[in-house]
């Protein structure tokens, strides 16, 4: 037992080191000017239309890359691999945001006779029953065995059952569908520079919304060690949910009970939140019925959002406060994915837990302007 323990304690030093290591290897690329990413600089990372746009011009046939079906080519290998015989890659078309009486489509790719529908979801979650409506849409445009659906996420989760039961549809990832066939495209355009490096950029940034972006050597390095502790990675595997309750009480969860009282609110945690399951959240509650709502939509805590929850019976009309956006039902004055933190991986929890309360201060500061434009807007006194 005593061994165990040594062995534990080393290769959690060990790790500690190899962390450390990290960041400075990514501080010291940055003064290099290899960290420069045009596709960050540009604010691209979370918005789903942005990453639809660049990868459709690189899918185009006809696109600026002048490649012509390169890249459509190899995108079919890895994510439509039956495909590649009966589609027409060399005459497709490829439009965005493409409009349908069924909804707008994120991706179309059509060589006339077949299509390839993506629906790209990196932090949103499904409109109702949205796949089954562009099934729909594809079995009258295209026949019942002349389309693919693609269901492109961060890490190729499956569409919600009220969007995707009994729908046909392939589940892809950026984690590895897109990287890979990244990884394809630079390879077949090694000797043109400039596309090649604008790709590299691209898939950099897929790997650091993905939490892949640790160096390879160290990432090396840590799974050497992990290799000669077996049972001590086993450990501290065991020991992970027990870790990452007592570092979000300890940094996030007591400092806001501490802010909720001294703003006469309450405050509550979803059983859910600790399970991970879809739609866990924890709430201020301003009175009965009314509460400010954190929650997430994808399980494992992702794609996270804040917005005011009224069920009240002299509830208002719905309308967007200044600060949110959208609106429905159930969120009658809108809603904010967060700008920070929106998934919540084994990064971010230990950022967390070093921020010196920065995200604290973020999530109090959401409540403090959500309750202004509540009062200004007559919702609460």
């Amino acid at each position: 037992m005593y061994e165990n323990h040594t062995h534990i304690s080393e290769l959690l030093h060990k790790a500690t080191f190899l962390y450390q290591k990290d960041k400075v290897n990514k501080e010291e690329s940055r003064l290099r000017g290899e960290e420069f990413n045009v596709y960050r600089t540009c604010g691209i990372n979370h918005y789903e239309n942005l990453h639809s746009a660049i990868l459709a011009e690189w899918l185009n046939p006809l696109g600026t890359h002048g490649q012509k079906d390169l890249f459509l080519s190899l995108f079919l290998n890895h994510a439509v691999p039956d495909y590649v015989g009966c589609f027409d890659s060399a005459h497709a078309n490829v439009a965005t945001e493409y409009s349908t009486k069924e909804g707008r489509l994120d991706i179309l790719i059509s060589d006339d006779l077949h299509a390839i529908i993506i629906e790209n979801k990196i932090y949103s979650g499904d409109q109702n029953a949205q796949l089954k409506r562009y099934e729909a849409f594809a079995q009258k445009a295209f026949g019942v065995n002349g389309f693919r659906i693609l269901y492109l996420t961060l890490d190729g989760s499956d569409a919600s059952e009220q969007s995707g039961e009994k729908v046909k549809y392939a589940p892809i990832s950026y984690k590895r569908t897109i990287i890979d066939w990244l990884d394809d495209c630079v390879r077949a355009i090694y000797n043109k520079p400039f596309l090649r490096e604008s790709l590299i950029q691209y898939k950099n940034l897929i790997k650091q919304l993905t939490g892949q972006d640790m160096d390879k050597s160290v990432e090396n390095d840590l799974v050497a060690e992990m290799l000669r502790f077996p049972e001590g990675v086993a450990a501290i595997m065991k020991a992970y949910p027990a870790w990452e309750k007592s570092i979000l009480e300890k940094s996030l969860f007591i400092p806001l009970r501490k802010y909720a009282e001294e703003r006469g609110l309450g405050f509550v945690i979803d059983d859910r939140f600790w399970t991970k399951n879809t739609w866990g959240s924890f709430s201020f509650v301003i009175e009965e019925n009314l509460s400010i709502m954190f929650q997430y939509e994808k399980q494992g805590r992702n794609s996270f959002y804040y917005g005011i929850v009224d069920k009240r019976t002299n509830k208002r009309e719905k309308n967007a406060l200044p600060c949110l956006e959208g609106g429905n039902d159930e969120w009658r004055y809108g809603w904010h994915y967060f700008d920070m933190y929106r998934n919540w991986t084994i990064d971010v929890i230990a950022e967390i837990a070093q921020d010196n309360g920065i995200f604290v201060k973020y999530i109090c500061d959401a409540v403090e302007q959500m309750m202004s434009e509540m009062r200004d807007n007559s919702i609460i006194d």
